[in-house]
């Protein structure tokens, strides 16, 4: 079995646990981990509130199977629903009220760490970046189709990138000749773009 607490450690673990737990001390109380990654907080979650249930979510399948069998591996897997993805969740799951929701939000380490799925600059991979890898859109996609305009959007409101213009521009003159497939051509074109 895979020893999922060295790849991951949660943040802030003690303060979550002692803001959520006391919600949950009712029987029957549920919280909604909304970010579930490898279950770290749910399963902190769990063991100090015995008699509530953890929903968590995660967009990621492989991160919600590895979070499956990890809160198997802990004995709790009776008060764990595991939901792929986002939509109407309680309601699917017939939960009409909960007692806390969590979010640990950002980029979850697994994803950072697992080369072949481009998001780190660390290491050379394809330019895949998605959450959920049963969609199928990849970054690679978006920076070949997607007109420059748009990636100037995209950069500047979800990277808060100050150079998301000349970035832009360079990958569509970039496209034209050749594809960009890999992180390392976009940190290098970046490298190239953006002063030192």
């Amino acid at each position: 079995m895979t020893d999922y607490a060295s790849i991951h450690q949660p943040v802030l673990l003690e303060q979550c646990v002692s803001l959520v737990a006391p919600a949950l001390q009712d029987p029957g109380s549920i919280a909604v981990d909304c970010t579930l990654g490898l279950a770290g907080h749910t399963i902190a979650f769990l063991k100090a509130a015995p008699q509530a249930r953890v929903l968590g979510i995660d967009r990621d399948a492989e991160a919600l199977a590895m979070a499956t069998e990890r809160i198997a591996g802990e004995g709790l897997s009776d008060r764990f629903i595991p939901v792929h993805a986002f939509g109407q969740v309680l309601d699917d799951q017939g939960i009409d009220r909960v007692n806390a929701v969590f979010m640990d939000l950002g980029l979850s380490s697994l994803q950072i760490d697992e080369t072949d799925r481009g998001f780190s600059y660390a290491h050379d991979a394809p330019l895949d970046m998605r959450m959920d890898v049963s969609q199928p859109l990849t970054a690679q996609r978006v920076l070949a189709e997607y007109p420059e305009r748009e990636l100037v959007r995209i950069f500047r409101a979800y990277g808060e990138e100050r150079f998301s213009r000349q970035i832009a521009r360079e990958i569509v003159r970039r496209r034209a000749q050749e594809p960009l497939t890999t992180s390392a051509q976009l940190n290098r074109l970046v490298d190239e773009v953006v002063p030192q």
